[in-house]
Formats: structure tokens, sequence, C-alpha cells
């Protein structure tokens, strides 16, 4: 039996280019930012833990995009 699609937003993508916020918008999943993105699911994982060193030598290229990829804040209420 295959697994369902989550439908749970979870995680929000700002993308940044020159200083301008070109997209914003929440998604279910980090594979569904990859996809959104064409960009290899190990490199949204590696963008999200903060892993990606390797793509700061071109952050002061004038057209560069800056990627923010943030755990949204789930509105849990816990009841005693």
């Amino acid at each position: 039996m295959p697994r369902t699609e989550n439908s749970t937003l979870k995680y929000n993508l700002s993308v940044r280019c020159d200083g301008n916020e070109v997209h914003n918008n929440n998604y279910c999943s980090l594979k569904e930012i990859a996809k959104h993105l064409n960009f290899p699911y190990c490199g949204i994982t590696d963008i999200y833990e903060g892993r990606r060193k390797s793509m700061t030598k071109y952050a002061n290229c004038k057209y560069f995009p800056s990627l923010t990829i943030k755990l949204i804040e789930s509105d849990v209420v816990v009841v005693d």
C-alpha cells in the first residue's frame, strides 16, 4: 500500500535575489521544495541544515539567489 502524500505545511521557502524577495511560499516537505526548484534533494537538505558552505563563495555575486528554508512554527495547544 503506497504512502499518502503529506498535506500539512511544515516548511517556508524564501528566495531573495539582489535584495528583493522573489518567492515566499510554504511547502509540506523538503522533497516538494526540491521538486519546485528543480534542485537536488541532498542540496535542499544541506541548505536547511546549514551545511551548504560551497555556495558562500558566490554570495557576493550581484544576482546570486539567497535561499532560506525554515520550519513553520506549529500552533499546537496542549490541554491538561
